[in-house]
């Protein structure tokens, strides 16, 4: 039994189902009015997720929170339904199409039923743009600047620093009187950042509050598989 996927991967499925869907219902068969089903939940998930999901972890409040998880328990049930109905065993749908938008099928390439064996290697960053940087890469066994074969997706993980916090609340600092910054010691302080790429050159867009902090990233290819192994951390500032 596959694991439940993470509402950001759940964000990402169900955003690529509408941008695949959405242009070529005729192409696919599919009815317009069982389409547009998926509206009125999407409707309801976009802003819920976008103000109660985990990038938001330092702003969200409990109901945030708690309606983003309604929301989506709703429009995943519609989403499946109408992958079930609509997609999963279309014919006129190509599998690269169906893998775009996360969706298991049983044949294909051999390439794809198996988890990235490489990962990427950054050959440069781009820190001249305010609040993004880009970052170009390639693959770690041929060093190739483009995909191996049977990655769909490029996935970047971020931990933004902020000031330590001793236990009366107040900011610590060293002998020296600088302030001492968190630091990422486990998986789970990053946060899967922004939307897949589906090249090897990511861009990441950071918010305005956030421009000057340092901050660390990974970064690793996956399919409908599983990723594969993280690169090496990228630690880096924020472009003002």
């Amino acid at each position: 039994m596959s694991k439940p996927l993470t509402d950001k991967k759940f964000d990402l499925k169900q955003k690529a189902i509408n941008a695949i869907c959405g242009p070529d219902l005729i192409t696919y068969r599919i009815p317009s009015d069982e389409f547009d089903l998926l509206a009125a939940p999407k409707a309801i998930w976009d802003p819920a997720y976008a103000s109660g999901n985990r990038e938001m972890s330092l702003t969200r409040n409990k109901i945030q929170t708690k309606t983003k998880s309604l929301s989506r328990k709703d429009y995943e049930k519609t989403i499946n339904t109408f992958v079930r109905r609509w997609v999963k065993e279309n014919p006129y749908i190509p599998a690269a199409k169906k893998l775009e938008m996360y969706i298991h099928i049983n044949s294909i390439s051999k390439h794809h039923n198996v988890r990235p064996k490489t990962h990427p290697v950054t050959d440069s960053v781009d820190s001249n743009h305010s609040q993004h940087l880009i970052i170009d890469l390639m693959d770690s066994e041929s060093s190739a600047k483009h995909k191996p074969d049977g990655v769909l997706r490029l996935e970047s993980w971020v931990f933004i620093q902020e000031p330590k916090l001793g236990k009366d609340g107040k900011i610590v600092v060293d002998d020296s009187g600088h302030i001492v910054y968190m630091v990422p010691l486990k998986d789970s302080d990053y946060i899967h950042w922004g939307l897949d790429s589906s090249t090897i050159e990511v861009d990441l867009e950071f918010m305005l509050e956030d421009v000057g902090k340092g901050v660390y990233i990974r970064n690793r290819f996956a399919n409908n598989v599983d990723s594969g192994d993280f690169g090496e951390v990228i630690i880096t500032f924020i472009p003002k």
